[in-house]
């Protein structure tokens, strides 16, 4: 969800960034507008993976860790 949000709202800044360039005579600063706020857009998405990525490994390594303390069923 909070995903959804950054995006709509890099969707906007954009698109408002790129109205403003109709009537501009140099329209480049609104370009550099648009390209860092969609540079920041993926930067954050990547960060945010990653982050859940070593959330999700050190969750498994904590389950490991704690099957393996676990005493060995004697009936199978």
């Amino acid at each position: 969800m909070r995903t959804f949000l950054h995006l709509i709202a890099t969707f906007v800044v954009s698109t408002l960034a790129l109205w403003g360039t109709l009537g501009k005579g140099n329209p480049w600063p609104c370009y550099g507008v648009v390209l860092a706020v969609w540079a920041l857009f993926f930067w954050r998405y990547h960060r945010r993976l990653k982050r859940d990525a070593s959330k999700k490994h050190f969750e498994q390594a904590m389950f490991r860790d704690y099957m393996r303390a676990q005493p060995r069923s004697r009936y199978r």
